[in-house]
């Protein structure tokens, strides 16, 4: 119960992962071919005759792409009753040109993000508008690409300084580290990645005047670049959760089914259907 009310939360905090995301969200699942649309249902595991099969079911996301593989809507719902989401996403020539956000189930409302670029079509600027138009914060992003260091500088309120993240990239642009200073300069959070073959394990902490909380978290990656399994642990402790994920792939090479263990027990099966540019 406690994993899923986290799944809600975090479905409805996509707002915010949404808005800050530029990435494709079709390149980060490494689809191929030309999509047309994708829809990924998700589902508990039942087990039947000693058979993992689809049980109750409980989410579902369908995506949308244009000929290009751009992402052009998001559909996001949970059990057809607790909220669903619409992002629709518009393109200039530069990159993403705005972000449209519906919420509804929960409540409706509408949000909706505005984004600039330089001349290298680095993202500079994300404003994040309410649903009566009004800004209710904004992003600001300076890139010095020599150094591959960004500084992000997060505001509320339009003009009220809320944190600041610096943020350094290897010679790929892998980001390999970030830290966080509030609005009075102090450091509330680092990130700090570690790249080795197909893992990557990534160290959070948590800073309040001192060192509160460390975690860790190991992603492992197959030869497609999709994630194969997560291992997350706190300071001091063994990993003490363990997710492994096992797919089954259409003629196209996208995988089509995914069954989710977490400390080697099957808890959900996901399901995506694919359609595909003639």
């Amino acid at each position: 119960m406690k994993r899923e009310i986290s799944i809600i939360i975090a479905t409805l905090l996509f707002l915010n992962f949404a808005c800050s995301k530029i990435k494709q969200r079709n390149s980060e699942e490494n689809l191929e071919s030309k999509i047309k649309s994708c829809r990924i249902s998700t589902y508990r595991v039942k087990i039947e005759s000693g058979k993992l099969v689809k049980g109750e079911f409980f989410k579902c996301d369908s995506e949308y792409y244009d000929i290009s593989n751009k992402l052009i809507k998001l559909r996001s719902n949970i059990n057809d009753k607790v909220a669903e989401a619409c992002f629709t996403y518009k393109y200039n020539k530069e990159g993403l040109d705005s972000l449209v956000i519906g919420i509804l189930g929960l409540s409706s409302e509408n949000f909706k993000s505005t984004y600039e670029y330089d001349k290298k079509n680095n993202c500079t600027k994300m404003v994040r508008y309410n649903n009566v138009g009004e800004i209710f914060s904004k992003t600001i992003t300076y890139n010095d690409k020599k150094k591959n260091v960004e500084e992000v500088f997060d505001y509320y309120n339009n003009d009220l300084l809320s944190s600041k993240t610096i943020k350094t990239y290897d010679k790929n642009h892998n980001g390999i580290n970030e830290k966080t200073y509030s609005a009075n300069d102090k450091l509330t959070k680092t990130v700090t990645n570690k790249y080795s073959g197909d893992k990557l394990t990534v160290f959070n902490e948590i800073f309040s005047g001192s060192l509160i909380k460390r975690d860790t978290a190991i992603f492992e990656y197959d030869r497609k670049l999709i994630i194969s399994k997560k291992q997350f642990g706190k300071e001091n402790s063994e990993y003490n959760t363990k997710e492994d994920y096992k797919y089954t792939y259409d003629k196209k090479g996208n995988w089509v089914t995914c069954v989710e263990y977490t400390n080697n027990e099957p808890y959900f099966i996901k399901q995506r259907d694919i359609t595909y540019y003639e």
